[in-house]
């Protein structure tokens, strides 16, 4: 199903501050959001990037989080998967391995 073009737009200024702080994750292009649209607000969202940028990848299993430590060297896709908001709603974020697209999803989604 394509994603409607308000679904993929992202703040280019908040992309530019997160990268200042010397970003684990380099060199992708855009996001995507799917279902996390609906579920999160634009401040969650905005906070869940920062972290997967930055090398935190939350609530991710030992295996998902060491094999994100080593794409940032390979170039493998990285995924990130954070609980956000009372409901305790968990999202995933997912960097292609080209880094050209970081997808916004839910776990049910995949």
């Amino acid at each position: 199903m394509p994603l409607s073009r308000k679904a993929v737009q992202h703040d280019r200024s908040t992309e530019r501050t997160i990268s200042r702080s010397r970003p684990a994750v380099r060199a992708w292009a855009g996001c995507r959001y799917a279902g996390a649209l609906e579920a999160t607000t634009h401040a969650q969202r905005l906070d869940c990037l920062g972290r997967h940028l930055r090398g935190d990848w939350g609530v991710v299993r030992d295996e998902d989080r060491n094999a994100n430590f080593k794409a940032m060297f390979s170039g493998n896709r990285i995924l990130s998967a954070y609980q956000v908001g009372d409901s305790c709603v968990t999202i995933w974020i997912i960097t292609e391995a080209d880094r050209s697209v970081t997808t916004f999803l839910l776990p049910s989604e995949y």
